[in-house]
């Protein structure tokens, strides 16, 4: 665990943020590099992508005081200090979801042409954000005794970096949603792949996390991949069906 990434005086900068404004960073790249391929001008992709970032953002952060809201009642600007640590991904995708929908509307820009647009990309940030999380020592695994297992600093025992795996198995969606994309996909098809492998490998990964509360057997994230696979695989098996 490595949270602070290093010290210049007065300034501090923070694995986790750093990991997070790399993420920022190689999405602005590849979607200008990706804009014209898929006819999106470059300053709707870039538009669209800051408003995503900061409204996934506020979402992720907005879950996550719900989820420990007793850490935040005696300091509550410790709400704003994101840099540390604590973001759920299921609250990013709803509030960048919502907010840039929104604002694609009052754009008139084409929000599912978008959403397929962005789906590789948002795959390859989250995981770039997971080693961040790694180096934070947030989001850890189970206990283990195995060789994957590994020690941080503040734990007496190994546990699996359940991170990497996730921010693996990102990359690996990530990598497979960029070959699967084209032009000529049906509108909204890269969208809800990207949806479905992903609320597939988070529902799996869940089993060794060791930092969730359960509810009826599952965590929380577990029964919302429920929430987002069944839906999303219904419009699949639907569009597939359609001519």
């Amino acid at each position: 665990m490595h949270p602070i990434l290093f010290q210049l005086k007065q300034l501090t900068i923070y694995s986790y943020g750093f990991f997070v404004a790399m993420a920022m960073a190689v999405s602005l790249v590849l979607a200008e590099k990706r804009a014209a391929r898929f006819s999106v001008d470059r300053t709707m992709a870039a538009d669209a992508l800051f408003v995503l970032f900061i409204s996934g953002i506020m979402g992720a952060r907005a879950l996550y005081v719900v989820q420990n809201f007793d850490d935040y009642a005696g300091d509550w600007w410790a709400v704003l200090r994101i840099q540390e640590g604590g973001l759920v991904w299921y609250g990013g995708l709803f509030g960048g979801i919502l907010i840039t929908a929104l604002y694609l509307r009052w754009r008139g820009w084409p929000i599912l042409k978008l959403c397929d647009f962005f789906s590789p990309i948002a795959a390859l940030a989250h995981g770039i954000g997971r080693i961040g999380c790694f180096f934070n020592g947030c989001c850890y695994g189970l206990r283990t005794n195995s060789v994957l297992g590994v020690r941080f600093p503040d734990q007496p025992y190994a546990v699996f970096p359940s991170q990497l795996f996730e921010a693996l198995g990102l990359f690996i969606i990530s990598a497979f949603l960029f070959r699967f994309a084209s032009p000529s996909r049906r509108l909204g098809q890269v969208f809800w792949v990207y949806l479905l492998l992903y609320s597939m490998l988070r529902f799996v990964l869940e089993f060794l996390r060791g930092d969730n509360s359960h509810y009826f057997f599952l965590t929380l994230p577990q029964w919302m991949s429920l929430a987002f696979f069944v839906p999303v695989l219904l419009i699949l098996i639907s569009q597939r069906t359609q001519k």
